[in-house]
Order: C-alpha cells, then sequence, then structure tokens
C-alpha cells in the first residue's frame, strides 16, 4: 500500500521539480545576462564620458612625458573617473597598442601592451568604431573581472587610441551573490514542495491504506471493527460506506449460516439419540452372539462421529461468549495436553514442551478448548512416531504460542482459505474446527497464524495479551 503514496508523490513531485529547476535555469540566464550587459553599458558610459575629456594632444608617447603637466592632468581627470565610478582601472593605449597612461602604474608609458586579451581581428573592429568586451575571467588575483574596450576615433575616422576599462569586482561580486541567492531560494522551494506534496499524499493515501486494513480485518473474520470516514461526502466516504455494507451482508450471511446450521444440527440430533440410545438397549441385551456385537459397534462408532459432526455444527451456530478470569498459561495447556494425551500415545508422537510463566485474563475452558482443537490437528497431521512441540515467548505484552508438528504440512492453496467454515482437505470433518478457534481467540483481543510447507510440518501461533 505504502507504493501508492510513492506513486502520488512521484506524478506530483518530479513535474513540479523539472518546473522549478526550469524556472531557475532561466531566470539565472536571464538575469546574469541582463546584469553583466547592465554593467558593461554602465561601464561604456563612463568611458565614453572620460574619452571626450581626452584632447589629441595628451595621446602621446616619449620618455618624459609622465612628466609634464599634460600627463598628470590626464592622469588626475582618469583617476577621478575610475574613483566616482567605481572601476578598477584605466589604461590608456594608442593605435599601436603602446600605453599611454596606466593607473595601476603596471604600464609605463611607451610600453608595448601584451595582455590585451581581444584577438586582431576584434582589434581591427575597433578602427570601425566598434566596442568591444573581454570573457568573463578571473583576474592574477582569482577574483572575476571583464575588461571594456571603446576605440577613439579621429576627426578623419582613423582609430587614434583605446580606453581600456577594468569592471569592478563589487559588480560581479553581486552576481556571484544574487546567484547563491537564488539557489538558495530554489532550493528551499523544492524543501517546501517535497513537504507539501508528502503531506498532499498522505491526505490522499492514508483513508485508502486504513480503510485497506478494515478490508483485511474483515477478511480474516472480524466484523466488530469500526469503518472510519464514513461521513465523507468524497469517493472515500463512498467506498467506506460500500465497506460497511459488505461487512453488514457478511454478517447477516454468517448469522443465516448460523441459523442453518442449529436447524440443521437440532434435527438431525433429537433422532441421532434415539438410535444411539436403542442401539446401547440392544447391545445390552446381546449376549453371546459375536458378529452382531462387532456390527453394534461399528454402528455406535459411526452414530459417535455423526454425533460429534452435529455438535460442531451447534458449537459453530452459537455465539461464543467468553468469561475472563485470571489463569496460568501453563495450566490451560496443561489440561489441553491430558485431554488429547491418549490421541499421542496411540500414535506414539513425541511431545516437548517449554511454556513461559505467565497470567492471562482468559475464559480458560474456551481458551482449552481451541487448544485442543489445534493438538488434534497436530496429530491428525504427523505420522506415527511423529514429534509436536509446544513453547511460548513473552514479548511486548504479548504471549505467543506456537504448535509445532512435524507432519505433511499444508498446501499453499489450502492456506489462504484455511479458517473459512466448511473448509477442510480431510475425508471426515465439518471443516469448522479452526474456525471456532479463530474466534475464541480473537475474542480474547488475540491472533492466530499458520506457517506450513508440504513435507516440513506446520507451525500455529496464537498470540496473546498477559498481564504483568
Amino acid at each position: 500500500m505504502k507504493s501508492i503514496k510513492i506513486r502520488i508523490l512521484l506524478i506530483f513531485l518530479l513535474p513540479s521539480i523539472f518546473m522549478i529547476l526550469t524556472q531557475w535555469y532561466f531566470i539565472n540566464i536571464f538575469i546574469k545576462d541582463t546584469l553583466e550587459k547592465q554593467l558593461i553599458k554602465f561601464i561604456t558610459h563612463v568611458g565614453e564620458s572620460a574619452i571626450r575629456d581626452i584632447s589629441p594632444g595628451e595621446m602621446q608617447v616619449f620618455p618624459n612625458y609622465p612628466e609634464t603637466e599634460t600627463y598628470k592632468n590626464l592622469r588626475e581627470r582618469l583617476s577621478g573617473y575610475r574613483d566616482n565610478f567605481d572601476i578598477d582601472n584605466i589604461l590608456l593605449l594608442n593605435s599601436d597598442k603602446r600605453v599611454i597612461l596606466d593607473l595601476s602604474d603596471m604600464f609605463r608609458n611607451g610600453e608595448e601592451f601584451l595582455m590585451m586579451d581581444i584577438n586582431d581581428k576584434q582589434f581591427l573592429a575597433l578602427k570601425n568604431g566598434q566596442i568591444k568586451k573581454s570573457s568573463l575571467y578571473k583576474n592574477m588575483q582569482n577574483i572575476y573581472s571583464e575588461n571594456v574596450y571603446i576605440p577613439i576615433i579621429g576627426k578623419n575616422g582613423d582609430l587614434r587610441g583605446v580606453l581600456v576599462l577594468y569592471a569592478s569586482v563589487k559588480y560581479f561580486t553581486s552576481i556571484m551573490n544574487f546567484q547563491r541567492k537564488l539557489i538558495s531560494f530554489f532550493l528551499a522551494m523544492i524543501i517546501i514542495l517535497i513537504f507539501v506534496v508528502y503531506w498532499l499524499a498522505s491526505t490522499i493515501s492514508n483513508p485508502v491504506i486504513r480503510l485497506s486494513k478494515v478490508v483485511d480485518r474483515i477478511g480474516m473474520g472480524e466484523m466488530d471493527i469500526h469503518v472510519p470516514y464514513k461521513t465523507r461526502a468524497d469517493e472515500v466516504g463512498h467506498l467506506a460506506e460500500n465497506i460497511q455494507s459488505m461487512m453488514t451482508k457478511i454478517e447477516n450471511r454468517d448469522m443465516y449460516m448460523r441459523q442453518m446450521s442449529a436447524g440443521i444440527a437440532h434435527e438431525i440430533r433429537n433422532p441421532l439419540t434415539s438410535i444411539k440410545g436403542n442401539l446401547m438397549l440392544i447391545k445390552r441385551r446381546v449376549d453371546n452372539d459375536d458378529d452382531t456385537m462387532e456390527m453394534l459397534e461399528d454402528n455406535l462408532r459411526e452414530v459417535n462421529a455423526l454425533e460429534n459432526l452435529v455438535n460442531d455444527f451447534m458449537n459453530y451456530a452459537k455465539s461464543i461468549k467468553i468469561e475472563l478470569k485470571t489463569g496460568e498459561l501453563s495450566d490451560i495447556i496443561s489440561r489441553a495436553v491430558g485431554e488429547t494425551m491418549p490421541f499421542m500415545q496411540q500414535k506414539e508422537i513425541v511431545l516437548s514442551q517449554d511454556i513461559s510463566t505467565c497470567v492471562l485474563a482468559a475464559d480458560q475452558d474456551h481458551l482449552k478448548r481451541a487448544f485442543v482443537n489445534i493438538i488434534k490437528n497436530s496429530i491428525d497431521a504427523v505420522p506415527i512416531g511423529g514429534k509436536i512441540r509446544i513453547s511460548s515467548t513473552l514479548k511486548d505484552g504479548r504471549v505467543r504460542v506456537s504448535f509445532k508438528d512435524s507432519g505433511e504440512g499444508i498446501p499453499k492453496d489450502d492456506l489462504t482459505q484455511i479458517f473459512e467454515p466448511f473448509v477442510t482437505s480431510r475425508s471426515t470433518g465439518t471443516g469448522l474446527g479452526l474456525t471456532i478457534v479463530k474466534e475464541i481467540i480473537e475474542k480474547h483481543k488475540g491472533n492466530i497464524k499458520i506457517a506450513s510447507a508440504e513435507g516440513k510440518g506446520t507451525e500455529v501461533t496464537v498470540s496473546l495479551p498477559f498481564r504483568r
């Protein structure tokens, strides 16, 4: 039944997670690209403003140029752009890729700039006035950076120089922080979704699981159980009403079968008692006729067998009422063993016992009757010289009594309906014995299970609550 909950979880969870991850991917890519474009656009505007502040006379390369007032004024203006707009560095090149000014002082005036991260084709595009940017990379400080190359075009349309601006680390830190927050947000969404879907799956599947357990208990013969969800005005409520109706029909059918069994047993019992009495009277009057005596013995045996069948029907027809009294488990089992011992001795059965000491609240006569029936079934199943072991264990407030035999075992197909009335694999008997045993055990708030394999014997386990 757990598979229902798992299937519901998968049906709701997988598409939802897929949608969330898809949204995360597109939002992440879109936002990142948008922020990056905004950054480049901002740096480009800063660079274009700076270019307008650079005169052609300041674009010079010669040994003493950094000592001139022109160079110093240019450096001061570009430093202002760098500091005011949070740019990492500004570098000015001429058209021959030689450094005019580097605010970081890594390159001196006149040095060839060998760290340009755009290819020759992109550099040629600068001559056409196109602004270029580098790819996102980590600089020597292991920090994400991006460079923007802005061409400086002369009046004649020729390339006079290039202004290189290094993107501020803070912008990229903002992008990375945004990505981390986005990931955290979507992970939180997935976790919340898992809990919500699990709750939803439980809400849908739990009633089905509970009703399934009710049906299982009805199938095991329990009729005094509460059917939940009958008041719900949905499919679950309709299912609960159908289960209740089914249980009522089964109870009515069972009551009808019991009444019919009682009627048949009553009709047979009266003439059977008369026949038995007449046979016993005739037996007393016949003295020396051995053949007649043997015939009478055979007839009496058959009458006794019929009487046992009638008693089974009568017992099945009567509703079992138990009166709970305190009793020792070992005493009840001892009485059951004593009653069946003659049958075990006839087949030379080896009996072993290991009974724990515990006190039960039980109807000792009915419980003994159930144990006798179980032991008799074991006696019928084992061959001459076979073995029967009766043992008990205490665990979690319950005593488990095991009746294990070395008999021929029960076919697998018969195990599924072994507690059904009138079902038996033997040539004699009514098939009511285990039905009555199960009813007695359940009246004591216990349960009975049978494990068997053909050729390996059978184990009947009775679980009952005991007093600590």
